[in-house]
């Protein structure tokens, strides 16, 4: 992304203290994806997609101990350590690209 002021060829990032703060935001969102889920079942692909999974990997995604319970039971912590063990080894480098002077 560019900012704006800053010369051509000038990246900036967002520095967060992480994906999600508070168990409230977790429930929010665990929320959503069960109404989104609930919604979707009424669709070809929803079903396609489970016969799909359950064909290739032996997994029921219709079963609400394979989908409901599961996300109801992500906390902070597991998202921290998730987002820890994914982002391990991870090099993050600030750099500011500056056209050559004249």
């Amino acid at each position: 992304m560019t900012e704006p002021g800053q010369p051509i060829g000038y990246f900036y990032g967002y520095k967060t203290d992480g994906v999600f703060q508070t168990q409230e935001e977790i429930d929010k969102v665990t929320t959503i994806l069960k109404k989104n889920n609930e919604q979707s079942k009424p669709h070809n692909a929803y079903w396609m997609s489970a016969i799909q999974t359950y064909y290739l990997r032996g997994i029921d995604v219709t079963d609400p101990k394979n989908f409901d319970n599961i996300i109801d039971k992500i906390t902070t912590k597991d998202v921290k350590k998730f987002t820890q063990k994914l982002c391990k080894g991870a090099n993050v480098v600030d750099m500011i690209f500056q056209p050559k002077s004249k």
